[in-house]
Formats: structure tokens, C-alpha cells, sequence
């Protein structure tokens, strides 16, 4: 049988918080490493903007990117 016994613990209160990046596709044609590269970019675009932030960006094909 499963005995109840009292636990106590100092309980320390810290806010937490979240940093968000995502892209925005508007077609399926877009390869996988390419979608996940951009929102690994957004991502940490999001963290050095600082605490509790959340940066959406729009997929770009290369082409868009080269010019």
C-alpha cells in the first residue's frame, strides 16, 4: 500500500518568460531546411530584441533573398 507522508519545501517565485519566432509561408513549394533556417533566424531576431518577444517574419525563395 502507498503510504502519504508530509513534504515540505521552500517554494522561490522567478518570472519566466518566452521569446517566439515563426515565418509566415503563403505556398507549400518551399524546401524544408529553407523554412526551418528562416524561423531559426526569426527566432533569435526575437531574442536579441529582448525579453518576452515575438517576431514574425515572411518566407523568402531565394530569389527574394539574392535581390
Amino acid at each position: 500500500q502507498a503510504r502519504m507522508t508530509d513534504f515540505s519545501a521552500s517554494v522561490v517565485s522567478e518570472p519566466v518568460t518566452c521569446s517566439i519566432g515563426g515565418i509566415l509561408v503563403h505556398h507549400s513549394a518551399a524546401e524544408f531546411d529553407d523554412l526551418y533556417r528562416q524561423a531559426d533566424a526569426a527566432l533569435y531576431e526575437a531574442k536579441r530584441a529582448g525579453r518576452a518577444r515575438f517576431i514574425l517574419s515572411e518566407f523568402r525563395t531565394n530569389e527574394t533573398e539574392n535581390g
